[in-house]
């Protein structure tokens, strides 16, 4: 329907132009190349300006919806999480050697300063976020070899860091199950010591999912043979033949 339209007024267009008197003066190549310019523009603005402007509709239509339905839908949601807060949330005292502007360090090392004594070496490498509900201080050690690899120590500086956290609560008057607000792991390859704390209620269960980790790797660490012991029976044996 539309290309014979463009025909039909493309005929009368030339038919037009036989009709002048200036007919003999009209150089026809150039007038039939802008006249196939035009409807090749034309077949083109066709082929694809309506389909572009079908998806425009369709997308206005998109944003009506949404503007229309995200309003509802989002006080809802915010009604529930705040329904859930008031009920369950509960936010704990975990910031230790902070004082509202800054961490102090020395502050802070006098909090950790009972699990020192456990190390040769002890000092805070870093503080960040591995969730929005916990917090993680990151320390670098050099052990004592008395208690080198024992996961007694790493049960030694869970009880350390439940006593930090129900001192801290305490002062708050916020009463809770402490063993379940802590985590402590110890990575020996990298002498690195991670102390976890729940920084709300929706930091537990990750609490939990730590506790569980450390235990499974000392557990598989400790299936590891040792290589030395295994080098000295060989030497053994070897001498004794």
């Amino acid at each position: 329907m539309i290309f014979k339209k463009l025909k039909e007024t493309l005929s009368e267009f030339i038919d037009a132009l036989r009709d002048t008197e200036e007919t003999e003066n009209i150089d026809w190549g150039s007038t039939i190349g802008v006249a196939a310019a035009v409807l090749i523009t034309m077949v083109m603005l066709v082929i694809f300006i309506e389909p572009l402007a079908m998806i425009l509709k369709y997308i206005i239509y998109g944003l009506l919806f949404l503007i229309v339905l995200a309003p509802p839908t989002l006080l809802l949601r915010g009604a529930y999480h705040q329904n859930k807060q008031s009920e369950n949330y509960v936010e704990y005292p975990v910031y230790f050697g902070y004082n509202g502007t800054c961490w102090v360090i020395s502050k802070l090392s006098e909090e950790f300063q009972e699990m020192e004594k456990y190390f040769l070496v002890l000092y805070l490498e870093n503080i960040y976020y591995p969730r929005n509900s916990i917090i993680t201080y990151r320390f670098r050690f050099v052990p004592r070899k008395e208690i080198q690899g024992s996961y007694e120590l790493i049960q030694i500086l869970q009880r350390i860091g439940e006593k930090m956290v129900a001192r801290s609560c305490q002062k708050w008057g916020i009463l809770a199950s402490y063993e379940s607000l802590v985590a402590c792991n110890v990575q020996e390859t990298e002498s690195c010591l991670s102390v976890t704390f729940a920084r709300n209620s929706f930091g537990i269960p990750y609490i939990g999912m730590l506790r569980n980790a450390a235990y499974r790797d000392y557990h598989l660490m400790s299936q590891v043979p040792d290589m030395e012991e295994e080098e000295k029976t060989e030497d053994d044996d070897w001498m004794e033949e």
